[in-house]
């Protein structure tokens, strides 16, 4: 079902030489089979009001209609504006009218067609906000006056769908830059499949919805999906987007090495003590700067014990401790050791660093000596940090307690966790030291890239 809506002017049904006014052209060209007009109702507050010209316009219509053989509905609503060149008032008024009649049909197959000519420029400028807003999702109708076109040339189309499609890039751009990546990759979707009458940018918009959900999982940890989403990304940009390559086989580079190491790391958590794990710790850390941005501080304090935690059992492992199952321990001494400070022949965050301490006193004066800087807070060692830090765990919701955790606590997780990683990675010569600082799975390595191909799209 075709509805035809229009505010109501004092050239409808007819101007002053005869010619037939916006309304009634927009009906010949169009053919709905509803029309709604809203003419300005008449009362004595009202500065104009045009409710004669839409009995007649309805009059007019359906005499033609009866001379095409054409059934048609006509539904007459006043609206109660004092002053049609009030914007913000008529679209107050309008709004609510738009969105009752949208309810009224939405058991029916729609087409809203809305005539955008008669009546006030403001009014004209309703129309546009209302259908941008998507308050009514229908095309605008221009009626040109007859003396600038023949009779069949009267009625364009106003496309207007690029305002909206230039809206929803900034929106992209602006949920890429905070990582809220579900929602980028649903706003890209959108685009593609409901506003983008360009071809190019609809394939450019279908691709990055293929790369955004990748970056979703991977920020869920899923690092299996995400891997096999670049993947189908990689194959569809060989044909076009070059310019994305560079970006995904960097992150495809980083999350093929991230599938290796969960390849052999057991369901208990076992691993060789020559697997460098700095990778995942890394790629965690990144995680949690991006808890951290998001305001999610709990969920970043949380990731800063599973980072401090796993790496002391790394460092444990590289002396001969194994951590998960002590009796599997290389160096009997060191075992012997640990084995005073577990009960079920595993180790506990706590218990790691008591024994790291009693085994390797110089390599834990090393890591206390560690300073942390946090703007506007005094300079602390890492061990201060991490008493600070593991009381706060325990009251807050990250852990045992149920206070949130602050913007500024949650800062310094981070910036232990940046330092302390520097450490480990650093002692022991990883080769994921160098991802700590530059990581492509980070926006100052794809934002700006993906920021620079939506604007050119």
């Amino acid at each position: 079902m075709k509805i035809l809506l229009s505010f109501v002017g004092n050239r409808d049904p007819l101007a002053n030489d005869g010619t037939e006014g916006a309304i009634v052209a927009a009906f010949k060209a169009l053919q709905p089979d509803w029309v709604y007009l809203f003419p300005t109702v008449k009362s004595p507050t009202s500065k104009s009001d045009t409710e004669e010209n839409a009995e007649e316009t309805k009059e007019y219509i359906l005499g033609l209609a009866k001379e095409m053989g054409k059934e048609v509905h006509i539904s007459i609503i006043p609206i109660q504006v004092m002053n049609p060149t009030d914007v913000q008032e008529i679209i107050e008024e309008m709004r609510q009218i738009i969105r009752k009649i949208v309810q009224e049909t939405s058991r029916e197959h729609v087409e809203y067609l809305v005539s955008i000519s008669s009546g006030t420029p403001q009014m004209q400028m309703c129309w546009a906000l209302l259908v941008f807003s998507r308050i009514i999702q229908g095309k605008l109708y221009q009626v040109v006056a007859p003396q600038f076109a023949e009779e069949k040339e009267r009625v364009k189309e106003v496309n207007i769908a690029y305002l909206e499609e230039e809206n929803i890039l900034r929106q992209i751009q602006d949920l890429l830059n905070k990582y809220q990546f579900s929602t980028a990759a649903d706003r890209l979707s959108y685009l593609a499949k409901e506003v983008t009458q360009y071809g190019s940018r609809q394939k450019l918009a279908e691709t990055l919805t293929h790369l955004v959900q990748g970056y979703m999982y991977w920020d869920m940890l899923r690092y299996e999906d995400a891997y096999n989403k670049l993947k189908e990304v990689k194959a569809s940009i060989k044909r076009e987007f070059i310019e994305l390559e560079p970006i995904v086989d960097e992150q495809l580079k980083v999350l093929g090495s991230l599938r290796e190491i969960y390849e052999v790391v057991t369901e208990d958590g076992q691993y060789s003590s020559k697997l460098d794990i700095g990778l995942i710790l890394v790629d965690l850390y990144h995680n949690m700067l991006r808890r951290y941005v998001e305001g999610n501080y709990a969920d970043a304090l949380a990731r800063f014990w599973r980072i401090y935690e796993e790496g002391l059992f790394y460092v444990l492992r590289r002396i001969g401790v194994n951590p998960k199952n002590l009796n599997k321990s290389s160096k009997e001494d060191y075992k012997a050791v640990a084995m005073k400070h577990s009960s079920n022949g595993q180790l506990t965050l706590s218990s790691a660093a008591k024994v790291l301490k009693e085994i390797n006193l110089q390599y834990v004066r090393e890591m206390d000596q560690i300073v942390v800087e946090v703007a506007g807070k005094k300079k602390q060692s890492l061990s201060n940090n991490l008493e600070y830090l593991r009381k706060l765990r325990n009251s807050s919701y990250a852990a045992h307690g149920l206070l949130p955790v602050k913007a500024d606590d949650a800062e310094l997780a981070v910036k232990s966790a940046e330092h302390f990683l520097h450490f480990i990675l650093q002692k022991h010569n990883m080769q994921s030291k160098s991802y700590l600082d530059f990581y492509p799975f980070d926006r100052s390595f794809y934002g700006s890239k993906l920021n620079k191909v939506l604007s050119s799209s």
